[in-house]
């Protein structure tokens, strides 16, 4: 079962440049694939949210996925067919995890094709946790087509009180 590597970031406020500026990209083909549909719709305003969404779905598959709580961690099963290891990219962090993939259209020149259903495809999806992870142990794997991601719950944190004292 190949291991799928895990960026692990503890703190978002020192996320890599790299990180950030992979994120910004996405956002701007988003942003541009939704203006593109703005424009073909006449530009006809009061419908943002449907042409952002639209451009999302578009540009990038949403995996099939579930979460499941454990004890002491969580699991999270995503459906990649198609894709290997090497094509994804966990990004850990101690309130969610992010799914980057991209999977290049192999295209063997043999006869003429009358049509074709195969195209890039890119996946990109954060998965919103419900309680903090402790981003060093997490792990990643893919067998047969499934992404298994097994994040440890952080240990609880004791309250600490604070005493204020007033002078009079």
């Amino acid at each position: 079962m190949p291991s799928v590597a895990v960026q692990k970031i503890a703190d978002p406020e020192k996320m890599p440049l790299s990180l950030s500026d992979c994120m910004q990209r996405t956002f701007d083909q988003i942003k541009e694939k939704a203006y593109g549909l703005f424009c073909q719709s006449g530009s006809m305003h009061g419908h943002a949210i449907e042409d952002w969404l639209k451009a999302e779905r578009e540009l990038f598959q949403v995996p099939e996925s579930e979460l499941v709580e454990k004890d002491k961690e969580f699991a999270l099963q995503i459906a990649v067919p198609g894709f290997e290891a090497k094509d994804l990219e966990i990004t850990a962090f101690p309130d969610s995890s992010l799914l980057r993939g991209s999977r290049p259209r192999k295209r063997k020149k043999q006869g003429g094709v009358h049509f074709s259903e195969f195209s890039n495809k890119q996946i990109y999806r954060r998965y919103a946790l419900p309680l903090a992870i402790d981003v060093d142990k997490t792990a990643a794997t893919l067998d047969k087509g499934i992404l298994k991601v097994v994040v440890q719950k952080a240990e609880p944190q004791t309250k600490k009180e604070k005493t204020i004292s007033i002078a009079a």
